[in-house]
């Protein structure tokens, strides 16, 4: 799976658990880990509108064929904790899905459902939320090293 690609499944399930988070009455669990989720959606979005400026896309093509030197190494090291974060999201949707007596994957009513128990899985959720920060983090720098090379490109055109 491309780099492109992985960024869109992780973009739709972080959208899906931020959706099901929304629906939840809110406890103080329940807003941190819905605020997180949805920063970690908006740098992914961002992230991937940036994939589509075709310099990029031509360089991140470049780079997967080479598969050598730093840029590829770079983009090899990005898709790999994009598969990650993947991974986590997939865990919280699990734990979600259980703590919530599988409410999580059906349509659900109007109504807004009670707050999930928690507390038997506190501890993981807790190692989600603390990963899903991580990945915020670093896909935020990410965004920044690929709008610092977009700007060495442009300042390249000019001299």
């Amino acid at each position: 799976m491309d780099i492109l690609s992985v960024t869109t499944t992780v973009i739709t399930v972080c959208n899906g658990i931020v959706k099901y988070l929304a629906r939840l009455r809110s406890s103080d669990d329940v807003q941190r880990l819905k605020t997180q989720t949805q920063l970690l959606c908006n740098v992914l979005e961002n992230l991937n509108e940036e994939f589509h400026i075709q310099i990029v896309r031509q360089t991140i093509q470049s780079a997967s064929d080479d598969g050598a030197g730093f840029e590829g190494q770079y983009w090899n090291s990005l898709k790999e904790s994009l598969t990650h974060c993947r991974e986590t999201l997939h865990k919280l949707e699990d734990l979600l899905k259980n703590g919530s007596n599988g409410v999580f994957g059906r349509v659900l009513s109007h109504r807004l459902l009670s707050p999930i128990k928690l507390d038997l899985q506190r501890d993981e959720i807790n190692n989600c939320l603390q990963e899903i920060k991580f990945y915020r983090e670093a896909m935020s720098i990410a965004l920044q090293f690929i709008t610092l090379y977009l700007l060495s490109k442009d300042l390249a055109n000019c001299v």
